[in-house]
């Protein structure tokens, strides 16, 4: 038995994770929830306004779902390092803060568990860009432009750090490391990345339309590489994503007690399915 922590369980996605586990009901058990809209901390109904209230009335539970803000993720990866309890997390790190969670201890001096830490619970988009990082070294060389166009419902707001994450690693594979980012009205500029968001009045809700292009060769006769993704239903897609770290988490309890910060493991995953059925 799996005994699970939901954090954000009052999120659209912490609801579908909630959903998820209650069915599933002989694999895991659901052992208290954390969401900012229960305004006071119920150790009888295990519903909490924060995470430390959640850890310090509760038994240490098997894992933490995190389904929170992924802007304020670091701040409880943290709180999961200090208590000791692994968790999978959305989180877009930069390199010197994951240095800094994998370098942090629990009381005693002993490691924590391991976080399980991904950009993007959202499968089909850790597919697209897992698939354009490892084409990106076959390009360092020739590259002419890579162009990640984000298309969402009316009103709604890019998570630009998440997309700042992707150019930042494609960023490494294309040899600009170091580059800045300026953003310009709709348009994101960072060194060999361009990132471009739009709202379509014609798109549904809770969808999303990525497009990545890269072109490379001759400037005057470039070639081009392009793939779409269109998710129909983002919470479907992300809960996907979600069953996959989970399964992960199930099946290595070994790497699990080791302590490591996995960053960007979803796509790490993914990865190692290919390897296994070629």
């Amino acid at each position: 038995m799996i005994y699970v922590g939901i954090v954000g369980s009052l999120t659209p996605l912490g609801q579908k994770v909630l959903s998820f586990l209650q069915k599933e009901k002989d694999a895991y058990q659901v052992v208290f929830c954390v969401d900012k809209e229960y305004k006071l901390n119920s150790p009888k109904d295990a519903t909490y306004a924060n995470v430390e209230a959640a850890l310090s009335f509760n038994q240490a539970p098997s894992l933490v779902i995190d389904c929170d803000n992924e802007n304020t993720a670091l701040e409880r990866a943290k709180v999961y390092r200090f208590y000791a309890v692994p968790a999978i997390m959305c989180c877009t790190c930069l390199p010197d803060e994951l240095d800094d969670l994998r370098c942090s201890y629990v009381a005693e001096n002993q490691k924590a568990p391991s976080l399980l830490i991904t950009p993007d619970y959202r499968l089909s988009n850790v597919r697209l860009m897992s698939f354009f990082l490892s084409i990106a070294d076959l390009h360092r060389d020739d590259l002419v432009c890579l162009t990640i166009e984000v298309t969402l419902p009316p009103q709604e707001h890019i998570n630009l750090s998440r997309w700042l994450y992707w150019g930042k690693l494609l960023n490494d594979k294309l040899g600009k490391p170091e580059a800045n980012y300026s953003v310009k009205g709709n348009t994101c500029n960072f060194g060999n990345v361009v990132i471009k968001t739009i709202n379509d009045d014609t798109l549904a809700k809770n969808n999303s339309i990525v497009c990545v292009n890269m072109s490379y060769g001759n400037k005057q006769s470039p070639c081009y590489t392009r793939m779409k993704t269109h998710i129909k239903d983002c919470l479907t897609d992300s809960l996907s994503g979600l069953k996959i770290m989970l399964n992960w988490f199930n099946d290595n309890p070994k790497e699990i007690a080791t302590g490591k910060v996995f960053a960007n493991h979803l796509s790490k995953v993914i990865s190692e399915r290919k390897k296994n059925l070629s």
